[in-house]
């Protein structure tokens, strides 16, 4: 199948991301061009004009993704492995080299350290960085527990437990050997109901068959019930949500379903709108079957319709995603100090709306979009809690 054709928005888009991409790989070429004047004799002409020769030619798998942004097809793991992720570990490191350049001048010149050995150890750590946020960081999920305390629950409810896995963003950067595993493990944290909240796409139909892999792997006394976000529309109508429904999975599309632990026991409703992108969400159809005074989970993919749905809805769980939570953090202090707090104001985790009746919980998400990488802020599968609150 033939790319996707670049109207003038994407066309833009890829001039922008490149420009940009290319001055922040600057500080990197200038200690790389000075390094070979200077420690290895290499002519400073021939040195000085190789730099932008050889920042394009290393920006080609950038310029080819870019090109082939749908994920129509799939795309060989010779490509994938081979060149793509090494290239965008490249890209990470090149990034945090360059936002490393000005502290580390700074340092470098009040301790009275060698300039160039010590721009040289931070490119080191940088290209620790960028391989570590490629290969390592980005494929360890972690299990987070999570526990919520729930106004009025039922005593019989009190420990009841969910499962949640978001923003899988199924593709060539996920191999199905991982979504296995993610899916397995999610499976064996003793949960009483798995759920997928959106994106388990990001664009096309050529990966929709792993989403179908994914969910068939994961096991619950309750099944698995999923949502769909914005990624699940983007060049597809209906297959994220046919492939999860191939899996096994109950999607809900402004729907709801009741869960009770034990046969004629307490029941708790399990409710999903569709994706508020596209205008497909409806809140009162999704919570229209919910039985009088039932504890309402509600599945709604975007965390910023929270304050929209707790005006129009009596809901006590909402279980959101899509922020990825910047997918890039500060490391070993806290997630919460992440690039998606630019744009989000609920980047991550737990919060309450103003009355204090309905909690969010917005999952880090499980993939990525945009460049496969993550640093200080991992994926998870995140064990949700319910609790009885106190009276």
């Amino acid at each position: 199948m033939a790319a996707p054709k670049m109207d003038a928005w994407r066309r833009r888009f890829t001039a922008r991301v490149i420009g940009a991409t290319l001055v922040s790989q600057l500080p990197l070429a200038a200690l790389f061009a000075t390094l070979a004047i200077a420690r290895f004799g290499f002519s400073p002409a021939l040195t000085l004009g190789a730099v932008p020769l050889a920042l394009l030619a290393l920006n080609v798998p950038l310029y080819a993704r870019l090109s082939d942004w749908r994920d129509h097809e799939r795309r060989s793991l010779a490509r994938v492995w081979a060149v793509e992720l090494p290239y965008f570990a490249y890209f990470a490191g090149a990034v945090f080299f360059a936002l490393a350049s000005l502290p580390t001048l700074l340092v470098a010149l009040v301790a009275r350290w060698s300039l160039l050995d010590s721009f040289s150890l931070v490119a080191a750590i940088s290209a620790a960085v960028g391989l570590y946020s490629v290969f390592v960081r980005r494929l360890w999920a972690p299990v987070v527990q999570v526990d919520v305390a729930v106004a009025g629950l039922d005593p019989a409810l009190d420990g009841f437990t969910i499962a949640q896995l978001s923003d899988v963003h199924c593709g060539p950067y996920l191999p199905r050997w991982y979504l296995r595993r993610l899916a397995r493990r999610a499976s064996s944290i003793g949960a009483d109901v798995c759920v997928v909240t959106g994106d388990s796409i990001t664009e096309g139909e050529g990966y929709v068959e792993d989403v179908s892999e994914l969910v068939a792997h994961m096991r619950a006394p309750h099944g698995v019930l999923a949502c769909l976000g914005n990624h699940d529309y983007f060049g597809t109508i209906d297959g994220a949500r046919l492939a999860l429904e191939k899996g096994g999975a109950r999607v809900l599309r402004n729907e709801g379903v009741t869960i009770a632990r034990e046969a004629n026991g307490p029941e708790l409703y399990f409710a999903g709108i569709d994706d508020n992108w596209t205008g497909r969400d409806d809140l009162a159809a999704a919570m229209a079957a919910r039985p009088a005074g039932a504890t309402c989970v509600l599945l709604a993919h975007d965390p910023t319709m929270f304050d929209a749905i707790v005006s129009r809805a009596d809901i006590d769980l909402v279980l959101s995603g899509h922020t990825h939570a910047g997918q890039v953090g500060v490391p070993f202090v806290t997630n919460r100090f992440n690039l998606g707090r630019i744009k989000f104001r609920r980047s991550v985790g737990l919060s309450r709306s103003r009355d204090g009746r309905t909690t969010i919980f917005v999952h880090p998400g499980n993939g990525t979009s945009g460049p496969p990488v993550r640093f200080g802020v991992a994926p998870a599968i995140a064990r949700i809690t319910l609790r009885r609150a106190p009276p």
